[in-house]
């Protein structure tokens, strides 16, 4: 018989040994029942001693794995979840988050996949990433990094930006703290279990780093499950987490733009 936690946490970490802590705290601080699942995407004895050490001091399960990637980790987690536990909810968190509130019981109860109110140190707010499936911003984007044209690229962020500025405050101004969006920002994402169990595969693992958001948004749209922003879950998104440890973000950041645009999104 499986063991039933109303949450459980998956956390990708590659070398990073503080921001773990600081995760875990603030997890503590939560008045239901989880479990966190820490995977290391291992990068050197040192730091998966301790990483692993952490875990067990705070009574996290541990799975060490090879560095293949930030999607491959979180399915190993998500995988282990489905065949350890039973549970309501299962978070996708990056280890540089900090959870301010946490209401599980404002969650709606419909199906969908949730996006929490995520803060920056600067105030700035990291959901919704995208209000809607625009063929225009993503047509933009993909030539950007296609042609290596930052300027096409960058008409097309500004161009979500000012939709998501115009809709947001317009959100803000008639109190909406609940409404569907397209796509979430990877560091928190919350999936009911009926959703992870149908799913069970949540992330292309050809994908080492970046785009999992815009994949993981195309493969629930083509699924027919909605994500919705909510603000009865809101957290601190740090930003200095793991990719400080990388040299190689920019080459990154456009492979698996142009991996996903070109295997999905405009692949007819």
């Amino acid at each position: 018989m499986k063991i039933y936690f109303e949450v459980i946490f998956c956390v990708v970490t590659y070398k990073n040994t503080e921001d773990i802590k600081e995760f875990i705290q603030s997890v503590k601080n939560l008045d239901f029942s989880y479990k966190i699942i820490i995977v290391n995407n291992y990068c050197d004895e040192e730091s998966k001693k301790i990483i692993e050490s952490i875990a067990k001091n705070n009574g996290c399960d541990f799975i060490n794995s090879k560095n293949n990637g930030y999607g491959a980790g979180n399915n190993i987690a998500i995988r282990y979840a489905l065949e350890e536990y039973d549970f309501n909810y299962l978070v996708v968190t990056n280890p540089d988050i900090i959870i301010r509130s946490f209401k599980i019981n404002n969650i709606p109860n419909i199906d969908g996949v949730f996006a929490p109110r995520i803060s920056t140190f600067s105030g700035k707010q990291q959901n919704p990433m995208c209000l809607y499936d625009s063929k225009l911003y993503n047509y933009l984007v993909f030539n950007g990094f296609k042609r290596g044209n930052k300027f096409i690229l960058y008409i097309g962020i500004v161009f979500n930006k000012i939709i998501r500025i115009l809709v947001s405050r317009y959100k803000k101004f008639s109190r909406k703290a609940f409404y569907k969006i397209y796509m979430a920002h990877g560091s928190f994402v919350v999936f009911p279990y009926k959703i992870v169990a149908e799913i069970k595969v949540m992330y292309d693992e050809k994908m080492f780093l970046f785009a999992e958001e815009s994949f993981l948004a195309w493969k629930l749209k083509k699924m027919g499950i909605r994500t919705y922003y909510t603000e009865c879950i809101q957290v601190l998104h740090k930003e200095d987490g793991s990719m400080r440890f990388r040299n190689d973000l920019d080459t990154q950041l456009s492979k698996a733009n142009l991996y996903f645009y070109s295997s999905y999104y405009f692949n007819k």
